[in-house]
């Protein structure tokens, strides 16, 4: 091989390389979050391919297609087997958006919403976005950022160059699997508050055939959110060391 064809060949691996990682970074949690200037997330896709670029193609590049329409197909398979990397790891974040809306029901709190910085144009409820925004900075603080980026090199041996027909019907069964862990993890998460607001409800009700002329609306509303918050305070360290534990088997479980 001379010169002319190793550029061309390296240039050709670069670009593969950069369609699934730059896939991955549009969803991926921390960098991929839509406040994130999209330069920047360009910027890193690029960094971090040229740094993969010597770890995944050690001893040999790949070679350029023949035709247009090949090397389109090829193009466009890595950058699908990137999205749903992304996107898997995405909806594992998902999880607690959904148990901090469950919660803020159960206390009282669901009126009170922000704009969710995971959705810059969508919002959410005020502890949706808190655990959010907690679970993103634990996700760099314990290093599973690092776990991301050895399952994008290791994905090369999962997920082969090129090989998107062959497992195409994979990565639908396993986002519609995701999806469904998401909810069960959720309601895992939020269970016990649903069994305090429901004890506190039916207390109230019972409050309210005993002493008609008491407004128990005024009084169970501060009493929920109290009682909520006193025992988010107590669990909410095993709760996130929980969800940390599953969101990196789930992710080591993807990469094999």
């Amino acid at each position: 091989m001379n010169l002319s064809q190793y550029s061309v060949s390296f240039i050709y691996t670069f670009l593969i390389i950069f369609c699934r990682v730059g896939g991955v970074m549009m969803f991926a949690p921390g960098i991929g979050e839509t406040l994130i200037n999209i330069r920047i997330r360009l910027l890193f896709s690029l960094v971090l391919s040229l740094v993969l670029l010597p770890v995944t193609f050690a001893t040999k590049l790949l070679p350029m297609p023949n035709n247009a329409i090949e090397l389109f197909l090829n193009i466009s398979s890595e950058i699908v087997v990137g999205v749903f990397i992304g996107l898997f790891l995405k909806i594992l974040v998902s999880v607690v958006t959904i148990f901090g809306f469950i919660i803020s029901n159960s206390m009282g709190l669901s009126a009170a919403t922000l704009v969710d910085p995971s959705q810059a144009s969508q919002q959410g409820t005020l502890l949706g976005n808190f655990f959010t925004i907690l679970l993103i900075v634990l996700i760099f603080a314990v290093g599973i950022d690092h776990a991301i980026i050895n399952g994008i090199a290791s994905s090369y041996k999962t997920f082969p160059i090129l090989s998107y027909a062959e497992y195409s019907a994979d990565y639908t069964q396993t986002i519609v699997r995701i999806v469904n862990e998401v909810w069960i993890l959720s309601v895992k998460m939020a269970s016990s508050f649903i069994i305090i607001s429901l004890l506190i409800n039916i207390g109230g009700g019972i409050l309210s055939k005993l002493m008609p002329q008491l407004h128990i609306f005024f009084l169970i509303i501060p009493l929920q959110s109290l009682i909520g918050f006193l025992f988010l305070s107590i669990t909410i360290s095993t709760l996130m060391l929980w969800f940390i534990e599953k969101y990196t088997y789930h992710i080591n479980n993807l990469f094999g």
